[in-house]
């Protein structure tokens, strides 16, 4: 993939505008003038994909953390995530290279910190029947062995 070396960057979400056939970021819709720098961000360098995410909430996510650090950062890809329901790609984030070693840390950060959620033990999200003792996941209200109702100080 050629690395491109975008001059404009969407001031809401920082998607690269440089090329668009409208001066609407295709990103978020936030309008832009090419000859307004106001409307845009620009001068961030080679845009740079940082991060290869599981998902598109992962990589809104992420991108939402680098912008509150202060780094504009774009997710591309995520129109390509399903195709006839088969994941064809996962969306990215990308950086600009003036930003990627900073984008690195806070990257290092969020990482660390969802494996740190991952692992911690969940509340317990089921109840036991007390028809049968099966236990049951929390958004059920009937047992689905016994079909019994579930006790009312869990409702």
């Amino acid at each position: 993939m050629e690395i491109i070396e975008p001059r404009m960057f969407c001031l809401e979400c920082g998607y690269p505008l440089d090329g668009l056939p409208e001066n609407r970021c295709p990103e978020c819709g936030a309008a832009f003038d090419p000859d307004d720098p106001d409307t845009y961000r620009e001068d961030v360098g080679a845009l740079l994909n940082l991060y290869r995410a599981q998902g598109t909430p992962e990589a809104h996510a992420l991108r939402d953390r680098l912008n509150e650090a202060g780094i504009p950062a774009a997710v591309m890809g995520e129109s390509l995530h399903h195709g006839h329901g088969l994941p064809i790609t996962m969306p990215t984030v990308w950086v600009g290279e003036k930003y990627l070693e900073q984008a690195r840390t806070v990257l290092a950060e969020f990482i660390a910190q969802r494996r740190s959620a991952a692992a911690e033990p969940a509340e317990d999200v089921c109840w036991t029947c007390p028809g049968c003792g099966e236990r049951i996941e929390d958004q059920f209200d009937v047992c689905w062995n016994c079909q019994a109702s579930r006790p009312e100080e869990r409702q």
